[in-house]
């Protein structure tokens, strides 16, 4: 992967870290992607290492929502809240111990909670 950061002022943002990334030189420039970063004075393999960590969060919540239906609920205690959470993150649990077995009769492919489910 190839990445380049730029500061620049981004119009309804202000000053801005962008991050291009490229999976190779050689790809068309209509396929890089980008994003941008409040972390003015990070480096570009800082931004990425941040962004692999918010990628995982980001596709936990959007796992959360859409396969274990989080998005249908209202808690109003903090109580109801730690209920909640214990649950959605023991059937989460659960998931991906029947992914890792889907995973090891299926080598070479990947399984997603979704297959499994």
């Amino acid at each position: 992967m190839y990445a380049h950061a730029v500061r620049t002022w981004v119009r309804k943002l202000g000053p801005t870290l962008v991050l291009l990334t490229r999976q190779s030189l050689s790809q068309p420039l209509d396929q890089a992607r980008y994003w941008g970063s409040t972390l003015l004075n990070a480096d570009a393999q800082r931004v990425v290492h941040i962004l692999a960590v918010r990628w995982d969060m980001e596709t936990l919540f959007e796992d959360y929502k859409d396969l274990l239906g989080s998005d249908h609920y209202q808690v109003m205690s903090a109580t109801a809240i730690v209920r909640f959470w214990t649950l959605v993150s023991c059937l989460a649990y659960f998931l991906d111990k029947q992914r890792a077995t889907l995973q090891a009769e299926r080598p070479g492919e990947h399984v997603t909670w979704g297959d499994v489910r």
